[in-house]
């Protein structure tokens, strides 16, 4: 399942700089999640799919191929224009901010669905790691391992030596268990569908 992670390491780690946070904020203790009030629907879906819809909807779909197939130099407002309310750059442009304030909650949904799903393995480790995307990147080291010796260096490679540290004592000491496939399977699909929102942020900010 790690081929669904390959493009994690190129994302850019600045997604926390304005997050989003709606009410559907998950709570749980280590070994079970409390009941969910109404609010909480959507976070405790059975499919991501039904949680995160944007990606899927003609609308969407139908506004970024609109504007990948418009030259970067057009895609601007021009002080020519009669008005620039009425120019078709303008409208564009309020979509995509619309899209984009979508994106971000959907991708804010997505992260807490992830750290739901990955919490009986490692509770202590949205706490050491609150960083969106490194969260990711641990959940692909990490992974269903028991001995987290080995994996030092890979996470050196995308950690602080700290927060290595404090991976490596809470691995050891924590409570967590192993996941089941069905449960690593979510994990994945998760890890994927957050990929693909923030590369969908990004190609809407180059523009």
């Amino acid at each position: 399942m790690d081929d669904l992670f390959d493009d994690l390491n190129d994302l850019s780690d600045n997604d926390e700089e304005n997050p989003i946070k709606p009410n559907e904020i998950l709570t749980s203790s280590s070994s079970q999640t409390t009941t969910p009030t109404p609010s909480l629907t959507l976070t405790l879906a059975k499919n991501i799919s039904d949680t995160c819809k944007l990606l899927a909807t003609d609308a969407f779909t139908s506004h970024i191929k609109s504007i990948s197939s418009s030259p970067s130099s057009a895609f601007s407002l021009s002080s020519a224009s009669h008005s620039i309310n009425s120019s078709p750059d303008y409208g564009r442009i309020l979509t995509s901010n619309k899209f984009l304030t979508d994106l971000e909650e959907e991708l804010t949904l997505a992260h807490n669905f992830l750290k739901q799903q990955y919490k009986p393995k490692f509770p202590e480790l949205e706490e050491i790691v609150v960083d969106r995307l490194d969260y990711s990147k641990a959940v692909k080291v990490l992974w269903n391992h028991s001995d987290l010796s080995p994996l030092t260096a890979s996470l050196n490679s995308i950690l602080p030596n700290n927060t290595v540290i404090m991976i490596s004592v809470a691995g050891s000491t924590g409570s967590g268990r192993q996941l089941t496939d069905q449960e690593l399977a979510k994990v994945s699909e998760l890890a994927l569908m957050k990929m693909k929102m923030k590369m969908k942020t990004r190609i809407k900010h180059s523009r």
